[in-house]
């Protein structure tokens, strides 16, 4: 199920900082300020970028399952 979970992982964390790049864009210069909740969230999506598995190793570990069927 490891597999799984680090696809899910992926996705979920790429969808989010869609997400949350949109709204930045909404909110402008503004969503950086503390005061306001979307500098928390703009920050803690963009934290799962660089925390593993990362994109790369889990599309090569794919890709290499594939090929070895």
């Amino acid at each position: 199920m490891a597999k799984e979970l680090a696809v899910v992982k992926v996705t979920v964390t790429n969808d989010a900082n869609k997400v949350v790049d949109l709204a930045m864009r909404v909110a402008g210069g503004r969503g950086l300020s503390k005061s306001y909740p979307f500098e928390r969230y703009y920050r803690d999506v963009r934290a799962g970028l660089h925390n593993p598995p990362m994109d790369d190793m889990i599309i090569e570990q794919l890709a290499s399952e594939l090929l070895d069927d």
